[in-house]
């Protein structure tokens, strides 16, 4: 019924101010929409985009940009 999480850890976001600037202009990097509007990701195509190959960090992410919780075990989630 309960569990204690014993190990943590972060995942960062690194970019290139200027290139990043350049490509996408005025709109704003302080929001997931950088990355998961489609709009937004082709115009970031020139610098390279990476996401880390970890479903237990990326699937979470994606989740809470969703609106969804990101620890959910339900299958239409």
């Amino acid at each position: 019924e309960y569990a204690v999480n014993y190990m943590w850890g972060t995942t960062g976001i690194g970019y290139n101010v200027d290139k990043v600037k350049a490509a996408l202009g005025d709109v704003p990097i302080d929001s997931w929409d950088v990355l998961f509007k489609p709009e937004n990701a082709a115009k970031l195509k020139s610098c390279g985009v990476n996401v880390v190959d970890a479903p237990e960090e990326t699937v979470a992410i994606a989740m809470n940009y969703l609106g969804k919780d990101g620890d959910s075990k339900k299958k239409e989630d």
